[in-house]
């Protein structure tokens, strides 16, 4: 991963916290935190982006995968592939608005990864994860790379080192009316 890229992604980061938290990576308790997420993307080929409230034009990114989040807020898991690699949206429909507001965001730059979206995390079994995952040749799931939890209250994305399992069940969400929020909470 080039320097540049580490410094935009570790950018993305900080300006993230500092609209959420108030406070800066350069900030004295925060110096270690900055230090531990420049190893970590230098070993994991993920960036992890807080998107504020932008609009997922769907004429530009062109849909993958649009799976239901959560029925009650009208949200939704949508992935669509970049240069840079897949990328997985949480957006949320809201009255009159043109596009869907994307909450948060995942890049997933790992080639031949893919997001799986029927995922569980240790301990947090009844908690909706997503999962970056890599495939055998026999098209079944090799290994998990990376695994997030969905937080429930602000629908973002939680990073997790916490062993995640993902079944290839496949999940039809709005064609069974149901949602990846509430299967969780049913497990």
């Amino acid at each position: 991963m080039a320097i540049s890229t580490i410094s935009k992604s570790l950018q993305v980061v900080e300006d993230s916290l500092v609209g959420r938290l108030g406070c800066t990576l350069m900030d004295a308790n925060m110096v270690s935190l900055r230090n531990v997420l420049l190893v970590g993307l230098l070993m994991i080929p993920i960036v992890a982006a807080a998107a504020g409230l932008q609009c997922l034009d769907q004429s530009t990114t062109g849909f993958l995968n649009r799976i239901r989040l959560d029925a009650q807020r009208d949200a939704y898991l949508v992935q669509t592939s970049s240069a840079a690699g897949n990328v997985l949206y949480v957006v949320q429909y809201r009255q009159n608005a043109r596009c869907p507001v994307v909450l948060d965001r995942v890049v997933g730059t790992r080639r031949g990864a893919s997001f799986e979206y029927e995922c569980s995390v240790t301990g947090h079994v009844s908690e909706a994860a997503v999962a970056l995952v890599t495939y055998d040749a026999s098209g079944k799931i090799a290994a998990v790379v990376k695994a997030w939890l969905i937080e429930p209250k602000s629908l973002h994305f939680v990073s997790t080192a916490e062993k995640a399992t993902c079944s290839q069940e496949g999940f039809s969400g709005a064609d069974e009316g149901t949602d990846l929020m509430s299967r969780a909470r049913a497990r």
